[in-house]
């Protein structure tokens, strides 16, 4: 049996097809009942189904069987089944329609597929065995003529949906059933729309031939040829997998702008069972993801998607709000047609004089390009019915829309680590685009998204726990328990700022404001005088770089979990509530502002600035002051920890509401002091962390509280226990975990020292000596619970102790990237799926899995082998790992003259040539495709590039002996007018 989706259909449907073929040499009777042994009918909730699935059968039926035709059955519940005084009736429904094709198919008068009829009954063919594994009704029968005579019962019970054929097949013979299961707004839709289309000849056979084109079309982009056969098939399925979690992106205005994404969902597959997975029944058909999930999946746009340019940049950037935290859902993109752009619109389209006012309702409001044609479909608007013509059709409307960006809080806290991918979108813009970074820094602004929710300041989520006789509770050490459990303050909670009430509300009320059914939306931080609040992207990566070293541990080492949340590593859940901190956002926070550094001493342009961010500055900068005249001792530690926390939340306490609307203009070197002196204070707290465990980084701290002060005694915002100020903490460093290293090795910038760390970690308990792969963590068995769900689980299994891939990915593109070119292709011949022994991994070497059981785990028969096979971030990891491989860190640069260049500077080993052709290949930028000549056949880390060779789309050859495409032949290639490129790689 084959299975497909309905490609290029604005309803939602499975087509399921499977061959019958007697391969005897003598006639062979068949008697067939084929489909689903349960069709939930459409009208009911995820939860009811789960908690009250017998109750809810009362409400299931199916419809348009009553005069015994039972061809076309349409299931849907009967009415709404929530105890209210509303009540509601259910029009919409799923619908099966099944027929032979091929030699055994036959028409109706109009040249349709004749339907077969469905049971819908599973009394019918089992009778009482629920288990249905015995089909006793339908053997009883002993034909399917006889079986269709039993009367069917249609409601009360969850129906089924078999498809019921005689056949007879001479020798060699095949017969074809096809069954296609779908959805409809109304019964009418269905047998007006669907059915018609559904039974003409061809329909189903172009249904999979456009599903395959969908996929060969997704996985040419990254088209690979090495002598790996098994690594290409892995690079084409990884990058199919990434889309679905990041998307694929669209342009909706003809001209290669207004990016739609396309094919994403949260976390990209259904097996997440913890997760609202959301599909839209539309064209263009996307879903919501996680903040964290979408910002990796789309790490390597720009390289594979050139036309996209910026946009990821600015989106992630304007979900920075003017806490430093970000919400959890980003949506796609929201569109809107202004007030004065309508008219001339709809004069362009050409709509009837009736339907001008019915497409005004849904224009001038939020749509997305699915939407619009259902919507427009919908209201009775006359739409185009050729693709081409669809397609033009959204061109005209998005070329004069206005496009925003659309999240949803939908937490209850924020996470630690989902910034920290932002940077990594800069970075892989650079590559294509170098000389469009000024552009970027100062010439693009964006917003602050604004959350219904703060978080708390220390005094009110920081708590003394109490015994049920009002004793305070101690841990084993003798210590006070001070715990923060509940960091955010939610809209709608006692205590919550009304400023930032009253300036959503605006914002909700404004022509700026788009929002969807679900409630994600553009919702920006409004300033004095009522406009949208901006700052440059330089400007925000300042911002956010500075709030996260505002943010670090007494000690100077850790970003701390103020939010709630944690980092990379969700099951240590509970290491906020112990008033954690993670090293991994340290590394990043100094990225970022090393990045800033480099931009602003490269370009010495002022940055402005609001004067709420400027105020924060300067505290910050006081705080630094002070503390570099101090003799840096605990008191001195701790002042500055005060200074900082005050800073922030006095920042916090004054952009609740309405922005300053007076701007500060910051010069280069003014800033340059300010990061300079954090990233002096940081390096120092790593260079301390590190001297802690002995060299190698460690990951996490939690902290005991040593010495408070009770400042309250009322409690009314806090679960349990008294409101303190801290004076006194004792650090706890917890075991090794693999995302300290693996961070770490980002800033080194040294191959010596990335050597080092690889070495340690090598010699840690990071490393399975049995599996030879690298472990989450090392044990945790002296760990108190607390620390999160992690300590639920078995040593080896899931988050515990097992080979999380993605985090094991992670580290090994880390050592790519530190330039341990040796090392790591060694590292992959293990620690790589496709080059995993397959009997051990348990599943097919293309597929990922979640993480890996490792020698830790008590059954020695499952150590190597995978377990939950769906997406991860692990995803966007190799196709890092394989872009740097292919063509190098930065494989456009600006020459010495300041114009555009490329350089492609692959880091393959020899073995991954062909050995006879010596050569390798792949598609750059989605669209040229590059061979590499390896004619000395060596590791091509020790080759350069001797000449390269552009073919222009026309045909034309354009020879370049030194290896460097220059201009304006680089901006040819980077804006699809070249076809191949041939590199010839030898020894310098």
């Amino acid at each position: 049996a084959k299975y497909t989706t309905v490609p290029n259909e604005d309803w939602a449907g499975l087509l399921r097809r499977v061959t019958y073929t007697n391969t005897m040499d003598k006639p062979l009777e068949l008697e067939i009942l084929d489909g689903l042994g349960s069709l939930t009918p459409a009208g009911f909730s995820y939860a009811n189904l789960n908690t009250m699935g017998r109750t809810m059968e009362g409400w299931m039926k199916v419809y348009n069987v009553d005069d015994g035709d039972f061809t076309k059955p349409f299931f849907h519940a009967t009415m709404s089944q929530g105890d209210t005084a509303q009540v509601s009736l259910i029009e919409e429904g799923h619908w099966v329609l099944s027929f032979l094709a091929g030699d055994a198919a036959t028409y109706d008068e109009e040249g349709l597929h004749e339907l077969l009829p469905i049971i819908v009954d599973p009394l019918v063919p089992f009778t009482t065995d629920t288990t249905m594994t015995h089909p006793v009704g339908f053997f009883a029968a002993g034909s399917v003529e006889q079986l269709l005579q039993e009367q069917q019962g249609t409601t009360s019970r969850t129906p089924c949906s078999y498809a019921a054929a005689s056949v007879t097949l001479g020798p060699g013979e095949s017969a074809t059933l096809i069954s296609v299961y779908g959805h409809a707004s109304t019964l009418d839709e269905f047998l007006t729309k669907h059915a018609p289309q559904v039974r003409a000849p061809g329909f189903i056979s172009a249904k999979f031939e456009q599903a395959d084109a969908v996929v060969k079309n997704v996985v040419a982009k990254v088209a690979t040829n090495t002598s790996e056969d098994v690594f290409n098939q892995y690079v084409g399925l990884d990058f199919l997998d990434n889309v679905l979690r990041g998307g694929y992106p669209v342009s909706t205005d003809g001209v290669g702008g207004k990016p739609f994404y396309v094919f994403s969902r949260i976390h990209g597959d259904l097996e997440r069972d913890y997760n609202q997975f959301q599909l839209a029944m539309t064209y263009f058909s996307s879903g919501p993801g996680n903040f964290r999930d979408v910002c990796q999946n789309r790490r390597l746009d720009p390289l594979i998607f050139p036309e996209v340019g910026d946009f990821n940049v600015r989106l992630f950037l304007s979900l920075i709000q003017m806490d430093g935290f970000n919400p959890l859902t980003v949506a796609s993109s929201v569109f809107v047609v202004d007030e004065e752009n309508l008219d001339p619109l709809l004069d362009d389209l050409d709509l009837a004089d009736d339907e001008r006012d019915l497409a005004k309702v849904v224009l001038s409001k939020a749509f997305r390009p699915g939407t619009m044609f259902a919507d427009l479909r919908k209201l009775g608007v006359t739409l185009p019915e050729s693709d081409e013509d669809k397609a033009a059709f959204l061109h005209k409307v998005s070329s004069v829309a206005r496009q925003d960006y659309a999240a949803n809080f939908a937490q209850n806290g924020f996470w630690t680590d989902h910034w920290t991918y932002i940077l990594d979108l800069v970075d892989s813009f650079l590559a294509v685009f170098p000389d469009k970074e000024e552009e970027l820094l100062w010439g693009a602004e964006v917003p602050f998204y604004v959350s219904p929710a703060v978080v708390k300041p220390r005094h009110q989520r920081l708590v003394v726990l109490k015994t049920p006789e009002g004793a305070v509770k101690l841990d084993d050490d003798g210590y006070p328990m001070v715990r923060s459990y509940d960091a955010a303050l939610m809209w709608g909670t006692p205590g919550f700022p009304g400023e930032k009430e009253d300036v959503m509300n605006t914002y909700f009320a404004s022509t700026n404001s788009l929002k969807d059914d679900s409630g994600a939306g553009n919702v920006w931080q409004l300033q004095q005088g009522g406009e949208v609040a901006k700052v440059t992207v330089i400007g925000k990566l300042l911002f956010l770089g500075m709030m996260k070293f505002a943010s670090m541990d007494w000690e100077g080492m850790g970003v701390e979990m103020e939010g709630g949340k944690p980092g990379w590593n969700d099951a240590m859940n509970g290491l906020p509530g112990l008033l954690g901190s993670s090293m991994p956002e340290t590394y990043e926070m100094l990225r970022v502002l090393t990045y800033c550094k480099r931009s602003l001493k490269k370009y010495q342009n002022d940055v402005v600035f609001n004067q709420d961010i400027s105020n924060f500055f300067t505290d910050i900068k006081a705080a630094l002051d002070e503390f570099a005249a101090s003799d840096k001792r605990v008191a001195a530690n701790m002042a500055y920890w005060e200074a900082t926390n005050v800073a922030r939340e006095t920042h916090r306490a004054n952009t609740a509401g309405y922005l300053s609307n007076v701007t500060v203009s910051w010069t280069a070197d003014s800033l340059l002091d300010l990061v300079q002196a954090a990233m002096t204070k940081a390096g120092a707290g790593v260079r301390k962390a590190l001297r802690l465990n002995h060299g190698l980084s460690p990951t996490y701290f939690y902290f005991t509280v040593t010495d408070y002060e009770v400042i309250s005694t009322t409690g009314d915002l806090v679960k349990e226990g008294e409101q303190i100020a801290i004076k006194g903490f004792k650090t706890n460093t917890l075991p090794d975990f693999l995302e300290g290293p693996t961070r770490h090795l980002k800033t080194v910038g040294n191959e010596d020292k990335a050597q080092d760390i690889y070495y340690m970690v090598k010699g840690s308990e990071l490393f399975d000596r049995e599996l030879r792969m690298y472990k989450i963590s090392a044990s945790l068995e002296e760990m108190s619970p607390e620390i999160g769900r992690m300590k639920a689980f078995a040593r080896g299994w899931l988050e515990n102790e097992s080979v999380w891939t993605h985090m094991s990915y992670k580290y090994l593109l880390e050592v790519l990237r530190s330039g341990l070119y040796e090392l790591f292709f060694k590292e992959i011949l293990v620690g790589l799926v496709p080059y995993m022994d397959n009997e051990r991994y348990g599943r097919s070497p293309l597929e990922a899995a979640s993480f890996i059981v490792s020698s830790a785990f008590q059954d020695q028969r499952q150590h190597g082998q995978g377990y939950l096979a769906r997406l991860s971030g692990s995803t966007a990891e190799f196709l890092s790992m394989w872009a740097l491989m292919m063509m190098g860190k930065q494989p456009f640069t600006m020459s010495d003259d300041g114009t555009l260049q490329l350089y492609l500077s692959p880091k393959l080993p020899r073995w991954m040539f062909h050995e006879k052709e010596k050569t390798v290949s792949f598609m750059f930028l989605g669209k040229v495709l590059v061979t590499y000549y390896n004619d000395n056949y060596g590791d091509t880390w020790m080759l350069e590039p001797e000449s390269v060779v552009i073919t222009m789309l026309d045909g034309e050859q354009i020879i370049f002996d030194d290896g460097v495409v220059p201009s304006p032949y680089a901006e040819m290639v980077r804006d699809g007018q070249v076809e191949f490129i041939d590199v010839l790689l030898y020894y310098p």
